[in-house]
């Protein structure tokens, strides 16, 4: 009996061991950010400057910048035909985006005042600080440089506490992720911290909720610029499930009950490595719509791949760098927009048994509700309903 014990105990210790380490995978893949390795000899290519148009600075931090947060607001105000819109860096080098791809600035910092004027809109996401003190003085004094009093800026999400450190947002609404409201607002108390919507505007600034909300701010702004005609063109490009910009919104957060299923999926289930693929010519707001929700499943990994293992230039001029490699990295299921299926062998051919899911770019269906829906069949509705509260999204 002793022996027996003693035997099934270390069967349980066994187990224990296994379950730690299946749901360590997860959890690591999901809170780490890879520095860039690779070489630096690329061709940055700015987009044409149009005098007669708007221009657009998207801030990026090559430290590390919401996907979602800066690759919708860039495909949304490029899809007007009407904005010069810039992805700028303090350093004239890959960005690190969260999560599974890299970027390349069109301008650095300093490269920004060789424009022969300053942006009519300014676009904050979140960045790499995540607090008051982690501030990064060089972007913030930065963005305090370029703000005019004809400018219009929009913080998305976690962009607020780097709007917040400039103090350009003083005595006007703000708000941000549901789940980072109380944080926030006891970093910059002085602040008046917004809850229930998503997107706040007083004069020229503007705010958005977390992730998902980058949209509905994006458009808000469009609307202001460029008319209801351009509005209207821009929401049908995306399938935009509203008539107008919807700024309902309840604020949400990611609760107790949320971590909980967390923990359980990550520990108990099915945790997948997901890649997706790049290629030419690619919709930016779907890659980052099926790469920043899924990597809200809390996947084994979550990576980026292209033929060759080479960097992809985006359908209105982005090159995005990939973070896996076709010829080493294990995968499970590979996520391809735009149906481009029959340039994936290089995948297929280390795993056999990947699951190819591909994205109909002529479907006029949001891409995020597409990825739900499937997240919903994988790992149940309650489960999917704290990837919606991860995104702040409530369709």
């Amino acid at each position: 009996m002793h022996l027996i014990t003693k035997a099934g105990l270390a069967l349980a210790a066994v187990a224990c061991l296994a379950v730690t380490f299946h749901g360590c995978k997860p959890l690591k893949a999901f809170y780490t950010f890879p520095e860039y390795r690779g070489g630096h000899h690329f061709h940055y290519a700015a987009p044409a400057y149009d005098p007669a148009r708007k221009t657009v600075f998207i801030v990026a931090d090559n430290r590390g910048t919401e996907l979602f947060d800066m690759m919708a607001p860039f495909y949304l105000f490029q899809a007007t035909g009407k904005a010069n819109v810039f992805v700028v860096a303090p350093e004239k080098k890959p960005v690190i985006l969260r999560k599974g791809l890299y970027v390349l600035p069109h301008l650095s910092f300093p490269e920004t005042a060789l424009l022969p004027q300053k942006p009519d809109v300014l676009v904050v996401p979140a960045l790499s600080a995540m607090d008051r003190q982690g501030q990064d003085s060089t972007i913030v004094r930065w963005i305090q440089q370029q703000y005019t009093d004809s400018m219009l800026l929009l913080s998305v999400c976690q962009g607020s506490l780097t709007m917040a450190a400039t103090g350009l947002y003083h005595d006007k609404p703000i708000t941000t992720h549901a789940s980072e409201l109380r944080q926030n607002q006891q970093q910059f108390p002085e602040l008046a911290w917004v809850r229930d919507t998503g997107v706040t505007g007083a004069g020229n600034c503007y705010s958005t909720a977390g992730v998902s909300n980058a949209v509905a701010g994006s458009l808000v702004v469009i609307k202001r610029l460029f008319g209801t005609v351009i509005l209207q063109q821009v929401m049908q490009d995306i399938g935009y499930p509203y008539n107008d910009v919807s700024l309902r919104h309840q604020s949400l957060e990611v609760n107790g009950a949320a971590k909980w299923r967390i923990g359980r999926k990550i520990f108990l289930g099915a945790n997948q490595h997901v890649g997706v693929w790049l290629a030419d010519g690619i919709n930016e707001l779907q890659l980052a719509a099926i790469m920043d929700t899924y990597y809200r499943t809390f996947p084994a990994s979550i990576r980026s791949f292209s033929a060759g293992n080479r960097p992809v230039v985006s359908r209105f001029g982005l090159t995005l760098i990939p973070t896996g490699n076709t010829r080493e990295d294990r995968l499970d299921e590979l996520h391809v927009p735009g149906l481009q299926v029959a340039a994936v062998d290089e995948c297929r051919q280390r795993n056999p048994h990947l699951q190819i899911i591909p994205y109909n770019t002529t479907g006029r269906r949001y891409t995020i509700d597409v990825c739900l829906d499937r997240i919903r069949q994988q790992y149940g509705a309650s489960f999917a309903r704290v990837v919606e509260r991860m995104l702040d999204y409530q369709p």
